[in-house]
């Protein structure tokens, strides 16, 4: 139905191509780095940017 209504064109398609290109390729990049890295530092790696993003936040 949206093809018909104009919600899908060449453009939009090609755009959705290149879009599940990227999340794959992040996805397969992100887990090759996911298992080399170990508990302890991935935590300290999440926590660090919580709380810089938090500061960036607290201080706009």
């Amino acid at each position: 139905m949206r093809w018909r209504n104009g919600a899908f064109t060449a453009a939009t398609i090609r755009a959705y191509g290149l879009v599940l290109v990227s999340l794959l390729l992040g996805a397969w990049i992100g887990g090759k780095i996911f298992r080399r890295l170990a508990p302890k530092r991935l935590r300290l790696l999440v926590y660090g940017y919580l709380i810089a993003s938090g500061l960036l936040m607290l201080f706009k």
